[in-house]
C-alpha cells in the first residue's frame, strides 16, 4: 500500500510546446519547438533559435546559467548563459546519442556506435573518465548532476559516479519518465507520479487526468498534459 501525498493547483496556463523541459528555482520555465527554445519568466519570453543544426535533440537546464542544447542530427551542443545567449558552441568529435552537463567545462556523453558514458572536457576535447560499454542495453535517456548520471533503459535505471563506474540499478520497465530532486528519485508511470524516499509514495492531482511530462521543485510540481501547463504545490495551506 502506497502513502499519499496530496497537492492543490497554483496556476495553469496553455501551452504549445513539443518539449517541456523543467524550471529554475525562480519557476521560470523552459520548452522548445523544432528549432526554437524558450524560456517564460514573470515578465518576459526568451527565446533562442539556430538553423544551422536542424531541430533540437534535448535541453538541460540543470544549472540555469550554462543550458545545454543539443542537436543530435549534427552532434553539436551549444551552451546558453540565463538571458539565452550563447556562450558555447561544440562540436563533438563522434556520433552521441545524449548529452548533458557536467562539472565546469565538462559534458555527460552517451556515445552512440559503442555505448558508452563519458565525461568529456569541451575544452580540451579530451575524456576524463567513461563507463564500460552498456551492451545489451536499450537506452532511452539520460540525465545527470554533476557527479552522477542516471541512464534511463527500458529496464529501468542505472546510476553511475564521475568516473563511470556503476553504482546501482532501479528496475522498472514501466518508467515513463523520472526526476532527481534532493537526492529523491520520482518517477512517472501510468500517468502518475510515485516518491521514493522513506518509502514509496504517490503524489495525487485533482488535474489533468493524463501526464506527459511533469518537473519537481521544492514541493512544487510542473505537470504537462501535451496543451496546457499546470502548477501544483504539495506544501500545505
Amino acid at each position: 500500500m502506497f502513502g499519499q501525498i496530496e497537492s492543490n493547483l497554483v496556476k495553469k496556463n496553455s501551452l504549445n510546446a513539443d518539449q517541456f523541459v523543467g524550471c529554475d528555482y525562480d519557476f521560470n520555465y523552459y520548452y522548445y519547438n523544432n528549432t526554437i527554445i524558450s524560456k517564460q519568466t514573470k515578465d518576459d519570453l526568451l527565446t533562442y533559435s539556430n538553423f544551422l543544426y536542424g531541430n533540437i535533440s534535448s535541453v538541460d537546464i540543470t544549472n540555469p546559467l550554462k543550458i545545454v542544447v543539443f542537436y543530435q542530427e549534427f552532434n553539436v551542443v551549444i551552451l546558453l548563459d540565463s538571458q539565452l545567449n550563447e556562450t558555447d558552441i561544440i562540436q563533438l568529435p563522434y556520433d552521441v546519442s545524449f548529452a548533458t552537463k557536467g562539472t565546469a567545462n565538462h559534458l555527460w556523453l552517451f556515445t552512440t556506435n559503442t555505448k558508452i558514458i563519458e565525461n568529456f572536457n569541451f575544452k580540451t576535447q579530451t575524456v576524463v573518465a567513461r563507463s564500460q560499454p552498456l551492451k545489451n542495453a536499450t537506452v532511452v535517456n539520460m540525465k545527470s548532476t554533476e557527479n552522477n548520471v542516471f541512464i534511463q533503459t527500458t529496464e529501468g535505471i542505472r546510476t553511475y559516479d564521475y568516473l563511470g563506474n556503476f553504482i546501482k540499478n532501479y528496475s522498472n520497465t514501466k518508467l515513463q519518465d523520472f526526476q532527481y530532486s534532493n537526492r529523491v528519485l520520482y518517477t512517472l508511470q501510468n500517468d502518475t507520479i510515485y516518491r521514493y524516499k522513506n518509502n514509496i509514495e504517490t503524489i495525487t492531482f485533482p488535474e489533468p487526468s493524463n501526464i506527459e511530462k511533469f518537473y519537481t521543485l521544492n514541493n512544487h510540481f510542473f505537470i504537462f498534459d501535451g496543451s496546457e501547463l499546470y502548477l501544483f504545490s504539495t506544501d500545505k495551506k
